[in-house]
């Protein structure tokens, strides 16, 4: 059903499945909300990404097509894109105040350049804990110091991962002349 590319527990797991190709060109030929849609689909734009929903409707065929989609408890609601601009990176932060991990499958990838790096707790400790959009953590000072990570990689296109949104991560598209857009459940 699938295949392990990497088990870099407890960071990531990269895997891949039959077909994958073929998914994820149909979820690039979906519609997305956008910000003038007039509801509360549309979860988040800052100056370093844009995270866009589905309605519930695609998120729900989005998740049928997985071929596991009946072994893990998907939310139809948090079915979204999150597109980061060429240049653009986001700070150090822990995703949901409830949520401990991630799926997630490149869109968009056409370079080598958007890194994702992890934190320990001490290495962020200088920090004050933001939790004013009431669903993510994110380190204010971030960007006060250079950061040591303990891990770090670059996603490539045809992959699953399992994202462990519970330890202090952060991207940076800051080297890359395109957009990297990344399917989020």
């Amino acid at each position: 059903m699938y295949t392990i590319i990497e088990d870099a527990s407890p960071y990531y797991i990269t895997f891949t499945f039959p077909g994958i190709e073929d998914y994820i060109e149909y979820v690039n030929q979906q519609p997305l909300y956008n910000n003038n849609d007039n509801n509360d689909i549309f979860r988040g734009k800052t100056n370093d990404y844009t995270q866009i929903n589905y309605s519930v409707e695609i998120a729900q065929d989005i998740i049928s097509r997985l071929p596991f989609s009946k072994l893990f408890n998907f939310k139809t609601e948090r079915v979204a894109v999150l597109d980061t601009p060429a240049g653009n990176k986001i700070r150090g932060h822990k995703d949901g105040l409830w949520t401990k991990c991630s799926y997630n499958i490149p869109l968009k990838i056409s370079d080598d350049k958007c890194v994702t790096t992890w934190y320990t707790e001490e290495e962020l400790s200088d920090c004050t804990v933001d939790t004013s959009t009431g669903y993510s953590r994110g380190a204010l000072e971030f960007y006060v110091r250079p950061r040591t990570p303990i891990k770090t990689t670059t996603f490539r296109p045809g992959e699953f991962i399992l994202f462990n949104t519970d330890i202090w991560h952060a991207w940076d598209n800051s080297q890359s002349t395109h957009n990297r857009r990344i399917l989020t459940f």
